[in-house]
């Protein structure tokens, strides 16, 4: 499954700098499901933005840019 256009992997990095290889890939994971469940083939920038608030939760913590990171 291919990203779509409005995702930001440098933003994803910088939100994400806390986060283990082990996290990382959990993300990736819940993100393509959530491009699945909504019958998608590219994962968007809010499934990316939903599964890191599922992996990390309260893990991620900081300015509103970092929690928006792909919108």
């Amino acid at each position: 499954m291919r990203k779509g256009p409005d995702v930001d992997l440098a933003e994803m990095a910088r939100a994400t700098e806390e986060a283990s290889g082990a996290d990382l890939k959990a993300i990736v994971v819940e993100a393509g499901m959530n491009a699945l469940r909504r019958n998608a083939t590219t994962v968007s920038g809010d499934d990316f933005e939903k599964a890191v608030r599922k992996v990390l939760g309260d893990v991620v913590q900081g300015p509103e840019e970092a929690m928006r990171m792909f919108s």
